[in-house]
């Protein structure tokens, strides 16, 4: 913009006002040598910067003696836009200036989050003042739906592990209430709790006291056992939701894709994995 600023030096800017500023009006401020395009879009207002004296020439409509002189405050009011499509053609750039020169890199996409209101229609000599760069990544809807999804899976599949584990506490103290219970026997049953040591006479004269204390037993074994069964199904349920759960957290910052088997377990549990990558 130092080329711009010799010329605008021995021109003459008339002031405006942001009430004043028209469509495609060129604008710069008093303090500054950068000249704006304006344009106005479905209610928004912005400004694109105008890289050289060559490009601004190429408008044959742009004139310099029509350069505008606003405030800071006013020139505030536009939001600056670095998008642009070449005239004739679908694709849109984001552009950098850098003094009288500056970078362009294709957009990968514009169907989300783009703000396709703030694109600027360039020609050819203006589009070629810029350097290309390359393409440049922008999360395209499907890709954000795509996260939506993996981000949506991953509440479910933290919620769940979240209640497994609670499941896991339950059944912990179960056990021990079970063991603790086992114990107790011991000191209940204390005149029979050596049976197995006694004489004949001695176990037939306390068979009932023995019955029950073999019988409290066997109960809290079984219930141990399947205590113990329960709590091995919940433990290898959470070991393999955590895995899972790393993996969606991969698919969602790296687009590593779930394997098939852990997507049909996740649906064995009711979730459904509805993720296409």
């Amino acid at each position: 913009m130092k080329k711009l600023l010799l010329v605008l030096s021995i021109l003459i800017s008339f002031p405006a006002s942001a009430s004043t500023i028209p469509e495609g009006a060129i604008v710069k401020t008093s303090s500054s040598p950068d000249v704006y395009i304006v344009k106005y879009n479905n209610g928004k207002q912005y400004k694109r910067l105008v890289l050289n004296p060559a490009v601004f020439k190429s408008y044959g409509h742009l004139k310099w003696e029509n350069i505008l002189t606003i405030s800071q405050t006013e020139m505030d009011l536009f939001t600056t836009s670095n998008l642009v499509r070449i005239d004739g053609t679908n694709n849109v750039y984001e552009l950098s200036p850098s003094g009288d020169t500056g970078l362009k890199q294709k957009l990968s996409s514009t169907d989300y989050g783009i703000d396709l209101n703030s694109v600027y229609t360039i020609n050819s000599t203006d589009f070629n003042n810029y350097t290309d760069n390359g393409i440049k990544h922008v999360i395209s809807r499907s890709e954000f739906q795509e996260m939506e999804t993996g981000n949506n899976l991953k509440a479910k599949v933290a919620e769940l592990l979240e209640n497994y584990n609670s499941d896991l506490k339950v059944l912990d103290n179960k056990i021990n209430k079970n063991r603790s219970d086992y114990k107790q026997l011991d000191v209940t049953y204390s005149d029979v709790k050596d049976y197995k040591k006694m004489t004949v006479t001695e176990y037939y004269a306390r068979s009932k006291r023995i019955s029950e204390y073999i019988y409290a037993q066997n109960v809290l074994d079984i219930s141990y056992k399947d205590l113990e069964s329960q709590r091995e199904l919940v433990a290898d349920k959470i070991k393999r939701l955590t895995i899972i759960f790393a993996e969606i957290e991969d698919y969602i910052n790296k687009g590593i894709s779930i394997p098939a088997a852990d997507k049909i377990y996740l649906s064995d549990l009711g979730i459904n994995s509805n993720i296409n990558i």
